[in-house]
């Protein structure tokens, strides 16, 4: 296995970057290999003559790489909280349950039994989806008001969802 090497800007060290050590580590590795198949951190330290800290860095990168694709289904229990507010705000929106002013932050994470900032976080998502929108000079969140705008993010929810426009 050849070292992969990486010049930093200064050009003074040899040494390349922990993420690109991990690509050459991974890429190492016989297909279907888990994370738990990996070198320890002083083999790695070793094989590439970096330092035990950078090694370390560099088995947890590769434990990412070889990671699979988290899957955002809001009826998993490894879902994270934010996604199953969010998804439980869109169909509410959907359904019509929901329209004008939402409830307030607080409010809402007592109501899911969650903290403020996973409600905003979902509420991030539902804006970037345009089915709410902060007005300016109003305080809160507001269900969008635009049919057209809101009829563009259903099809595209239901796209995320897998469903057929």
């Amino acid at each position: 296995m050849t070292k992969p090497q990486h010049t930093d800007p200064a050009g003074t060290s040899p040494r390349p970057h922990y993420r690109t050590i991990a690509v050459h580590l991974v890429r190492g590795l016989p297909p279907g290999v888990s994370a738990d198949r990996l070198p320890p951190a002083w083999k790695i330290a070793r094989w590439y003559q970096i330092p035990l800290s950078m090694a370390q860095f560099v088995r947890r990168a590769a434990t990412t790489r070889l990671r699979p694709p988290l899957q955002l289904l809001p009826g998993d229990p490894g879902c994270p909280a934010w996604a199953r507010v969010a998804a439980d705000l869109r169909d509410g929106i959907r359904e019509g349950r929901l329209s004008g002013r939402l409830p307030g932050r607080k409010a809402l994470a007592a109501a899911y039994g969650v903290g403020t900032d996973t409600v905003g976080k979902a509420l991030e998502m539902l804006a970037e989806e345009h089915l709410v929108e902060a007005r300016q000079g109003q305080q809160g969140t507001f269900v969008s008001r635009d049919p057209g705008v809101r009829a563009e993010a259903e099809a595209a929810a239901r796209a995320w969802d897998g469903e057929r426009p």
